[in-house]
């Protein structure tokens, strides 16, 4: 199911943006690649760019056979 893979891919990123901040996603956005088949889904997530108030970061969905299945990129605002 498409909503669950970019949750997936939306929470890695949201969980490596907060970073001691409450962050709130700006914009996402996600490219299907494959069908989510398998028996468990990996998200990997890395900062892009980090500044005063904002973070870019770009994700990665996989299946458990390692077949990359979706890329994703947020931004995100730090709100304290």
């Amino acid at each position: 199911h498409g909503g669950f893979i970019f949750g997936l891919g939306d929470e890695a990123m949201g969980l490596l943006a907060y970073n001691n901040h409450q962050v709130v996603t700006l914009d996402s956005s996600i490219s299907y690649l494959a069908p989510g088949k398998g028996n468990k889904l990996y998200a990997k997530a890395e900062i892009v760019q980090a500044k005063h108030k904002m973070a870019f970061l770009k994700a990665t969905i996989y299946n458990d056979k390692n077949e990359l299945i979706a890329t994703m990129s947020g931004t995100y605002y730090y709100i304290n």
